[in-house]
C-alpha cells in the first residue's frame, strides 16, 4: 500500500468514528442546543477545529444568530447577520458552500464571530458550509481550521456536509416534536385521558413483553438465570449481566426493569462504547452552567435522569 493510500485509509477510519461519535452525541441528547454544542465539541477534540458555530435563521426576524459555538468568547456568541450578509450569510441563502483557505487574503471577511488568534497560528482557514433544511438552507457550520499548503480541504469539506447534513436532520426532528408538543398542548381533557390510558396500555404491554417467563430457553442454565432474574429484580441494587455479544444481555436487563418495582419509571439506555472518553462524565453524570465552555445551562446527567427508574449501562466493559 503506498503512503497516500494509507494516510486516505487512516483519515478516512478517524473520520468514521468521529461522525458515529456525532451520530450518537445527537440521538442521545434530548435538549437540541446541547446536542449542538457536543458536536461542536466533537469537532474540536476529533477533527482538530480551532473554533466553530452553528448559525441558525431566527424564523421571527429572519436574522442569522449562533445558536451553539466552540472557542468563541464575548460578544461573538451573540453574533447575527443579515440574509446575504458576509461569507455566512452568502452560504446561508445560496445554499453553496464557501472555502476561504486563507482569511487573511479575502476582504469581505466580517470577523463577526470576534477576531482570530494573532501570533504562529494567526493564519487561518475557514469553511462555511449550508444546513439543509426541508426546502432552504435553515443556518451554517462555521468551521475554523489552521491553514496548511498540503491541507485536502476538498476532503474537510466534503466531511463538514455530511456533519451539517446530520445537523439539518436533527434540528428538523426538533422542530416536528416542538410541533407535536404544541398540538398536545391544545388537546380536550377527554383527548388526553384517551392518551394516559393508551400509555398505561403501552407500559402494561411492555411489562408482559419484557417478562422473563417469554425468555426462550428451558435449559438448566436458562431456569438458573430465570430464578436470578426473580431474585434481584424485586430489589434496588446493581446487576451485572454478562455474556457474548448477541446472547441477549438487553433482553435480560428490559425483564429486570418491567418486573421490578421501578417498571413504572423510565428505563434508559446508555451505549458506553459509542460515547468518546472526553463526553463519558458529562453524559453520565452531567454538568452546571459555566463548568466548562459552551456549558450554557445545567444539563442532567444519565444517573440523575433514571433516578426512580432503571440505568442500563450497555458496554460498560469498553469504558477505558
Amino acid at each position: 500500500m503506498s503512503i497516500t493510500k494509507a494516510y486516505k485509509f487512516s483519515a478516512d477510519s478517524s473520520a468514521l468514528r468521529m461522525l458515529t461519535n456525532i451520530n450518537q452525541a445527537l440521538s442521545a441528547e434530548r435538549n437540541s442546543r446541547a446536542g449542538l454544542q457536543r458536536v461542536l465539541d466533537i469537532l474540536d477534540h476529533d477533527y482538530g477545529v480551532l473554533r466553530s458555530a452553528v448559525v441558525v435563521v431566527d424564523p421571527n426576524s429572519n436574522r442569522l444568530r449562533v445558536e451553539a459555538s466552540c472557542g468563541i468568547d464575548g460578544k461573538g456568541r451573540r453574533a447575527e447577520w443579515n440574509t446575504g450578509e458576509g461569507i455566512t450569510g452568502q452560504v446561508a441563502d445560496t445554499g453553496k458552500p464557501v472555502v476561504l483557505t486563507q482569511i487573511s487574503q479575502e476582504p469581505t471577511f466580517l470577523n463577526r464571530t470576534g477576531p482570530r488568534d494573532q501570533g504562529s497560528r494567526s493564519e487561518t482557514s475557514f469553511i462555511s458550509v449550508p444546513i439543509p433544511g426541508a426546502k432552504k438552507p435553515i443556518g451554517t457550520l462555521n468551521i475554523d481550521l489552521n491553514f496548511e499548503k498540503s491541507r485536502n480541504y476538498d476532503y474537510d469539506l466534503q466531511v463538514l456536509r455530511i456533519v451539517a447534513s446530520m445537523l439539518g436532520q436533527a434540528l428538523r426532528l426538533k422542530d416536528a416534536s416542538e410541533a407535536i408538543v404544541s398540538t398536545l398542548n391544545g388537546v380536550t381533557a377527554i383527548e388526553r385521558q384517551k392518551l394516559v390510558q393508551e400509555n398505561t396500555s403501552l407500559k402494561a404491554e411492555l411489562k408482559e413483553r419484557y417478562d422473563f417467563s417469554n425468555i426462550v430457553g428451558t435449559s438448566g442454565p436458562m431456569r438458573k438465570v430465570y430464578e436470578q432474574i426473580a431474585q434481584v429484580a424485586t430489589s434496588n441494587t446493581t446487576v451485572l449481566v454478562r455474556g457474548e455479544s448477541g446472547t441477549g444481555k438487553e433482553l435480560i436487563a428490559n425483564a429486570l426493569h418491567y418486573n421490578s418495582p421501578r417498571a413504572k419509571q423510565s428505563l434508559l439506555k446508555v451505549s458506553c462504547a459509542a460515547l468518546p472518553d472526553s463526553l463519558i462524565e458529562a453524559e453520565l453524570f452531567g454538568h452546571e452552567k459555566g463548568a466548562f465552555t459552551g456549558a450554557t445551562a445545567r444539563k442532567k446527567g444519565r444517573f440523575e435522569l433514571a433516578d426512580g427508574g432503571t440505568l442500563f449501562l450497555d458496554e460498560i466493559g469498553d469504558i477505558n
